[in-house]
């Protein structure tokens, strides 16, 4: 039996992960934070008032998500140069241009001599790996559904490893 390219891509990134969640312990002579410690919690109630509004938003903004999903497969806005290139734009922004703007105030900010920007640079890097690494490791045991979804039929609940959700499988999971 052939592994495909997905699974193999999951196995990649859960091995990534792993081994940079390995490398990232504190060693003896480290210090637990490079700025300050801090003896406020975590999160506080004002969070999960932050919280609770994403989650009415995101509710809210779904029929929006669906509309715009069948409006810009439509051979128009496929063809159109200036959804193309504000898109390219958004690409490259999120990748590689936020890498390149934590390295770059890393750099800055120890060159300056300024210890809070190489600390946001480094962090936000760090942040940026982390969370990709992530992403990849749940899309790669979950699957991903777009862009191949149809957005008239989006049918979330067709589960296979690797792939996502497939047709009947959540019926035969819940009898």
């Amino acid at each position: 039996m052939a592994i495909s390219r997905t699974t193999r891509r999951g196995g990649l990134y859960g091995a990534l992960l792993v081994t940079g969640l390995v490398a990232a312990a504190p060693v003896g002579a480290q210090p637990s934070d490079t700025t300050a410690i801090s003896t406020q919690p975590l999160f506080v109630k004002k969070d999960a008032y932050y919280a609770a509004g994403f989650i009415v938003a995101t509710i809210a903004a779904a029929p929006l998500d669906k509309y715009f999903a069948v409006r810009l497969q439509r051979p128009w806005a496929q063809e159109n140069r200036f959804l193309e290139k504000t898109a390219d734009i958004f690409r490259w922004t999120g990748q590689p241009g936020a890498y390149i703007i934590g390295v770059s105030m890393y750099g800055v900010g120890r060159l300056a001599g300024n210890e809070r920007m190489a600390d946001l640079g480094l962090h936000g890097t760090e942040a940026l790996i982390v969370g990709q690494l992530t992403g990849g490791v749940l899309k790669g045991m979950f699957g991903r559904a777009r862009p191949y979804v149809n957005p008239e039929d989006p049918n979330p609940f067709q589960f296979q490893f690797g792939r996502g959700f497939r047709k009947n499988d959540a019926s035969r999971i819940c009898t």
